[in-house]
């Protein structure tokens, strides 16, 4: 989003599926609240993808047959 949402009042689902795309930044509702957060970036990515490969190749190796 490049600029400011003006808005008055409890957010709804509504109100946030209305807002404009946006891929640098994550949007939560949370009770009537918006909640902004920057959006994870390509490392972090990259973390989690090879940790849920060796949590997935751990459980392979550990459970029973």
């Amino acid at each position: 989003m490049s600029g400011a949402v003006d808005h008055t009042g409890h957010w709804t689902v509504a109100d946030v599926l209305a807002l404009p795309e946006d891929c640098t930044n994550r949007y939560e509702l949370l009770g009537e609240s918006l909640v902004m957060s920057r959006a994870p970036g390509i490392r972090h990515q990259r973390a989690s993808l090879r940790w849920k490969a060796a949590d997935t190749l751990s459980k392979r190796l550990h459970s029973p047959v």
